[in-house]
């Protein structure tokens, strides 16, 4: 009954953590008809023609990025990158109780693992949101 309950325990956790994985916001990946831009139209297409349609294609976008706003982007890709690799240690942590015959030493760094990956997780997430709030005072009071 109690290996039972462990493994409920953990099927939950993997469940939570791979949905986490899925959660990511993607619209922006996906390639839409109305991103494109006809720029080609007859025999006279270019360099120089594509250039033009791309200016006056995207009239709000701001290109002129602080130092603070390159680093903050930067820093916010490697924790998500950090977050994928975490996500997937989980999953190696869960496949490797699920191949172990029900070892106790095996399901014990495992679970010990998942459980220090999901406290890590949140630690360097919190981390970032208390540093980004930190930064934000100190470029608004600037």
């Amino acid at each position: 009954m109690k290996n039972i309950l462990k493994l409920i325990t953990l099927f939950l956790l993997s469940i939570l953590s791979i949905s986490s994985f899925f959660s990511i916001n993607t619209n922006a990946l996906w390639w839409t008809p109305e991103a494109s831009i006809d720029y080609c139209k007859g025999d006279t297409c270019g360099l120089d023609k594509w250039v033009g349609a791309v200016k006056t294609s995207i009239k709000d976008v701001d290109t002129e990025w602080t130092a603070v706003e390159k680093i903050t982007n930067i820093v916010k890709y490697l924790l998500t990158f950090i977050t994928l690799i975490a996500v997937i240690y989980i999953m190696y942590a869960w496949f490797r109780i699920l191949t172990s015959s029900w070892e106790d030493d095996v399901i014990k760094t495992s679970k010990n693992t998942i459980i220090y990956v999901i406290i890590w997780i949140l630690v360097i997430w919190f981390a970032w949101a208390i540093a980004n709030f930190a930064v934000s005072i100190w470029s608004s009071a600037g």
